[in-house]
């Protein structure tokens, strides 16, 4: 019995083909460009900026089809530099469709720099290498595993052996053209960030922001390109792909740009409203005093509590805390651990209005946060937290109303973004739950403007009604002599549903397994780890 085991282990460590990373290969230091005032970007919006000194001017970026327009478009508009940075980029259509963006702008001279997360690059090397094959373009993943063959396989092990490093991620979502504007927000890029999947959608949110900020969020980009922790593509690799095979698979993504050209999306695309916006340039910028906030590379190394106070949760926590009046807050993963309920307490006791949207059992695309978030629900509700939870057919309702050419079968709430006091506004990565406070990197920006904190607001107040949310309350069922039961308290699920209201005493719309998972993951201590 012991050999065929052995030979099931050596199988598997064949299989694994971990890879050594080559210390020799080129790893150069670079930076964002300079002189952003000497891009057609950089003098676009000189004038407005002359009006508001050290002001930046901002656009909010609140459907998925908006979201992919402006990176299509800062693209197509890049002189002298692009740098990406995502915890996730697909291989799906919109996926490519920016890849062919960005090699355009590469072949017009333009030097590309993507940065990806390496969690979900599994078994994509020799496309992301080709990429880099491109004389002005450079990928580098992020905290890589070592296992790069059968990822199946080696990925799971590598996990194993490396699991506190390998356990955290960058989680960071950057688009920053000629330093002289920048997309910053919840978005990764796939077809259900930007409206193009016909089985998911994720209602999510981005600032574009040109002016000064820019350079701050392009000196946190050079910070995490320049770290150890951002390996070239090429040092996890043996050979190099060859300049017939760069240009098989660089005709590949051109044919596939041609082909989608008359596809629904695409069509919707040109024929949107923000198209026209953006090629007439007819966009309204709001300038305000802004900042971004960023967690240092370093955070990867899992550094003692110490540095916290250099941690991007440590950096909004002042701003935070001098909120008077109302508190605007919306993460899809939510679990505010000992320490959050604490501040949720404190406002509350100064009469500060809390309002918080998560995602719902049905809507979460992650049963185990939900597991977390549940444990502090009742808490909430009975300190007089207003809580609501995403409904998976909101998107659905908003995009029939804007006649989209696609509609998904279910939705995902995925912004991340406060309100503070209706003056200040956080529109970033950052979730309110362990993972992204201690373990994952995030970026954000605080922008100081109430005209951009009414909008956010609006959008808030958009999700949080009866036919997009559901308003979470307790009630007190009495004790009943005849059974002999006690009295006890249920959450309460109120919402509409057909123009009439309904009361839920369960998770509505969750299908049955997620309902049993969560029952079953809530026997773990996990919420370190969510």
């Amino acid at each position: 019995m012991a050999i065929p085991l052995i030979r099931v282990f050596l199988l598997v460590l064949l299989a694994t083909g971990c890879t050594t990373i080559r210390k020799n290969y080129p790893r150069p230091n670079s930076a964002a460009w300079p002189n952003p005032e000497k891009t057609s970007l950089g003098r676009k919006y000189a004038a407005e900026q002359l009006d508001h000194p050290d002001q930046s001017g901002f656009c909010l970026l609140s459907t998925g089809m908006e979201g992919f327009l402006a990176r299509a478009y800062l693209a197509d508009k890049a002189e002298r530099t692009i740098d990406v940075q995502y915890y996730i980029v697909h291989g799906d259509l919109t996926g490519k469709l920016l890849m062919y963006h960005l090699l355009k702008a590469a072949d017009r001279g333009v030097r590309v720099r993507l940065l990806l997360d390496d969690h979900h690059t599994g078994g994509r090397d020799f496309e992301m290498a080709t990429f880099d094959a491109h004389p002005n373009i450079e990928v580098r993943l992020f905290n890589p595993y070592m296992g790069r063959h059968v990822v199946m396989v080696s990925r799971p092990i590598d996990f194993m052996i490396h699991p506190s490093r390998l356990n955290r991620r960058m989680h960071n979502k950057v688009f920053a053209v000629d330093n002289a504007a920048a997309i910053v927000g919840g978005r990764n890029i796939g077809d259900e960030y930007f409206e193009a999947s016909e089985d998911m959608e994720f209602h999510d949110l981005d600032l574009l922001a040109f002016g000064p900020v820019v350079n701050q969020v392009s000196t946190c980009f050079d910070d995490y390109w320049n770290s150890e922790w951002a390996v070239p593509i090429g040092a996890l690799r043996s050979s190099k792909p060859t300049a017939s095979e760069f240009a098989k698979e660089s005709q590949a993504l051109n044919e596939f740009y041609d082909a989608s050209r008359e596809t629904p999306y695409v069509v919707a695309l040109r024929d949107s409203d923000f198209m026209n916006t953006l090629t007439r340039d007819k966009l309204q910028l709001i300038w305000a005093p802004s900042q971004v906030f960023c967690d240092p590379p370093s955070k990867i190394a899992g550094l003692n509590k110490q540095f916290f106070v250099r941690y991007m949760h440590s950096q909004l926590e002042p701003i935070a805390n001098r909120t008077e009046k109302e508190l605007l807050l919306v993460s899809p993963y939510f679990v505010p651990g000992e320490e959050g309920m604490e501040f949720f307490h404190r406002l509350r006791a100064k009469g500060v209005r809390v309002r918080i949207l998560s995602n719902s059992l049905a809507s979460n695309d992650s049963p185990i946060v939900h597991v977390g978030y549940t444990r502090y629900r009742k808490a909430l509700v009975q300190c007089g937290v207003e809580l609501y939870e995403y409904k998976p057919s909101a998107e659905l309702i908003r995009r029939i109303k804007r006649k989209h050419a696609r509609l998904s079968k279910w939705a995902s709430l995925h912004t991340k973004a406060f309100v503070f006091d209706r003056r200040t506004v956080f529109v970033g990565s950052l979730n309110l739950d362990p993972r992204s406070l201690r373990l994952n990197t995030e970026m954000g920006l605080i922008v100081e403007s109430p005209e951009l904190a009414r909008q956010v607001a609006a959008l808030f107040n958009d999700a949080v009604q009866p036919k997009n949310s559901y308003r979470i309350s307790w009630e007190t069922i009495p004790a009943d002599p005849i059974h002999n039961t006690p009295a006890r308290t249920i959450v309460v699920w109120n919402t509409n549903e057909n123009g009439k209201p309904v009361r839920y005493s369960f998770d509505p719309h969750a299908a049955c397994w997620r309902q049993l998972m969560t029952i079953f993951l809530s026997l773990f201590p996990l919420e370190d780890q969510i």
